[in-house]
């Protein structure tokens, strides 16, 4: 595992996606809350710096009211669809306001200013909550999941799990929201859903397939395996260690999980689902990381070396060549997240993994590149020498 350049604020519970060659990370809990609109974008070819960009909101009235920025401190669902970031919930902290949040806001990564998405049917959407999942699948949102504040209809239909004497409360609903008509939905999906919860990891693992893991639910954290078919809205599971024997992951909440393979394209071979640290039972941050086939639900735990343990952090995989795979971790916490001991409990590190074998073309470029002032690259013919200047390889 290597360590690679640090995050410039310290954080955890932050937004990221990403776009192209480039990861955005949006906001997140800070020791000072400082810079709170700015994205922080690191190329991930060389991962030697963070870059600044400070957005704004966009000043023209749209759907009858002010756009303004995405609300949300941490626990902000994200996503991308095409060259722009869709923001969801998310926990609310300004000065002694606490709140949830159910909005939804994009960012144009071209102009780099906020938009307030205005449904045209707002009382079919989520409640105001955080800690939920989203993915993109047709040029639709899908949200499930969370924690926060549930409205009567949602507690009528008995979507939402209350601990007594809690305002809050986890919630399973799903929604969609349609781009194309700027409208909520709900599907109609057959098997059982998981029970309500929040912090867990949802991650899309091929065109039509998510893969629930983990969580908290109103008793306590679970390990529980849940995978939503989108393409025919059906769930599959609670999937469940069968006897003690069979390596399975304890119980967690606030880990990441990414697919090892590009789940935009087709892959013969097994999915597999990386799931990262997280929370145990007692809070206390989980040092190990697993690998699932997907396919034949089979867990495997990996090597991880110590001190690595933390949770509420963020993780992205991106696929330089078919059939490899590099991971990229950064902020969280080491500690107990429940035990404030000031700027030691929020992470800055970077780490990156590497999964797969090269193909034997990016090797030989890596090689070339690597060893350029002995190569005599205006001779090598225009296709190879593209690769290797311009860092795709």
């Amino acid at each position: 595992m290597d360590k690679l350049t640090s995050l410039e604020l310290a954080r955890y519970g932050a937004a990221v996606c990403l776009v192209g060659e480039e990861l955005y990370v949006w906001r997140g809990d800070s020791a000072n809350n400082v810079d709170r609109d700015a994205v922080y974008i690191l190329n991930i070819n060389n991962c030697k710096r963070w870059k600044k960009v400070n957005t704004k909101p966009y000043q023209e009235v749209e759907g009858g009211m002010q756009s303004e920025i995405s609300p949300g401190n941490c626990s902000v669902a994200m996503c991308a669809v095409g060259d722009v970031l869709y923001t969801f919930g998310g926990w609310v902290c300004e000065q002694f306001y606490y709140s949830r949040s159910n909005a939804l806001h994009k960012l144009d990564l071209h102009d780099m200013l906020w938009r307030k998405v205005v449904p045209i049917n707002p009382k079919n959407g989520p409640g105001m909550k955080d800690k939920c999942g989203m993915v993109e699948y047709k040029n639709k949102l899908c949200i499930f999941g969370g924690y926060g504040y549930q409205s009567d209809h949602q507690l009528k239909n008995k979507l939402w799990s209350k601990t007594p004497g809690d305002l809050l409360c986890w919630t399973n609903e799903l929604h969609l929201y349609e781009l194309d008509t700027d409208q909520w939905s709900v599907p109609e999906c057959s098997g059982t859903p998981p029970a309500p919860c929040a912090a867990f990891s949802f991650t899309k693992v091929d065109e039509h397939r998510v893969v629930l893991f983990g969580g908290r639910q109103c008793e306590g954290r679970v390990n529980e395996l849940h995978i939503l078919n989108m393409e025919q809205w059906i769930w599959s599971g609670p999937i469940t260690q069968l006897v003690d024997i069979d390596p399975w992951p304890i119980a967690r909440s606030l880990h990441t999980a990414v697919c090892l393979q590009d789940p935009s394209l087709p892959c013969s071979s097994h999915r597999q689902l990386l799931v990262l640290w997280g929370m145990d039972q007692d809070a206390e941050p989980i040092n190990d990381l697993w690998l699932l086939d997907v396919d034949q639900l089979l867990w495997r735990q990996l090597p991880c070396g110590q001190g690595n343990a933390r949770v509420w952090h963020n993780t992205i995989a991106y696929y330089p060549s078919q059939g490899e795979a590099h991971v990229l971790t950064f902020g969280g916490s080491s500690k107990n997240i429940f035990r404030w001991e000031g700027e030691v409990c929020r992470l800055s590190d970077v780490a990156k993994m590497e999964f797969g074998v090269k193909s034997l073309f990016r090797s030989c470029v890596l090689h070339i590149r690597s060893n350029m002032d002995q190569y005599k690259l205006h001779l090598l013919p225009a296709s190879i020498t593209q690769y290797i200047s311009d860092g795709n390889y």
